[in-house]
């Protein structure tokens, strides 16, 4: 009997050193694949984010901002702490992103991804960049990793057209901010396990209870904080370019434009201020087959 009873311990404890050396290297196979991904040191102060909503301010067009939302997602992670990193994308294209999340990622996969109207049209703001990309692909390889991380688009529809009833009804402001807001509480609610971080325009990430110069309609941020508690960043930077569309005459200039510098402030308004530095334009993700 005690001959048994010791075979038994020995088999015992050859599955569990067994066991161990399969999880082992599980961790470490993932960790070294995000390492070849993830920034080794991030600027957010992830201890102090107590909301299970994060929103990110950004000046469209620049790689800077986009690169500090990858560092959040990641820094997040690290923490062992789910992500769902939302960005203002049209909605209608979130089955494209999906399709390319789950792709080995060639450039004929991105190619895919561009066709959708989003990233062929005209008006290259910024929120169609190549760093904009950059972050749906650095998703792609953080998920296809291990790491629980998703990506969500939050945009209203870009096909979105409201049917008038009498007279002309020009779109609003509005129905965009309202439309981001029902997406994120939607995606919130069901991925209750998952932190939300959400880069989006300064304007739509603003806490004010209405847009300075449009007083009847309240900016995304606003409207999000009335149902779930959340924080915000505000992002300073030393100025330098972004690609922005701009029309200082009869046509419409789309390409790298200079901006001054965004000094740091000290706010109530926002729960985050971090500095940047210098920034630079990220050109449209289309440029890259012209």
């Amino acid at each position: 009997m005690l001959r048994f009873l010791f075979l038994i311990s020995i088999s015992m404890k050859k599955i569990l050193k067994l066991v161990l050396s399969v999880c082992i290297s599980g961790v470490f196979t993932t960790a070294s694949a995000d390492e070849s991904v993830c920034p080794k040191d991030g600027k957010f102060p992830v201890a102090e984010l107590k909301t299970r909503v994060l929103v990110i301010g950004e000046m469209h067009g620049s790689n800077e901002f986009p690169a500090f939302a990858k560092s959040v997602v990641c820094q997040l992670l690290a923490a062992n702490k789910p992500v769902i990193l939302g960005l203002e994308i049209p909605e209608n294209e979130q089955v494209a992103i999906n399709r390319y999340l789950q792709s080995q990622g060639t450039a004929d996969d991105r190619r895919v991804l561009q066709q959708g109207k989003f990233w062929q049209g005209k008006m290259q703001d910024g929120r169609s960049s190549v760093a904009m990309f950059g972050l749906i692909e650095t998703v792609r390889k953080l998920k296809q990793s291990g790491q629980k991380v998703l990506l969500a688009a939050f945009d209203i529809s870009a096909d979105y057209k409201p049917v008038p009833l009498e007279k002309n009804e020009p779109f609003s402001i509005g129905r965009v901010d309202g439309e981001m807001t029902l997406n994120i509480i939607d995606r919130i609610r069901q991925y209750p396990e998952y932190t939300y971080v959400a880069l989006v325009g300064g304007n739509h990430a603003s806490r004010d209870k209405y847009y300075p110069d449009n007083p009847e309609f309240s900016p995304m941020a606003y409207l999000l904080s009335r149902w779930e508690p959340i924080q915000t960043v505000y992002l300073s930077h030393q100025g330098g370019e972004f690609w922005v569309c701009r029309k200082p005459g009869a046509q419409l200039v789309c390409g790298p434009h200079p901006y001054p510098a965004l000094k740091t402030k000290v706010s109530a308004e926002d729960d985050f201020s971090i500095e940047l530095g210098k920034v630079t334009a990220s050109p449209p993700l289309i440029s890259l087959d012209q």
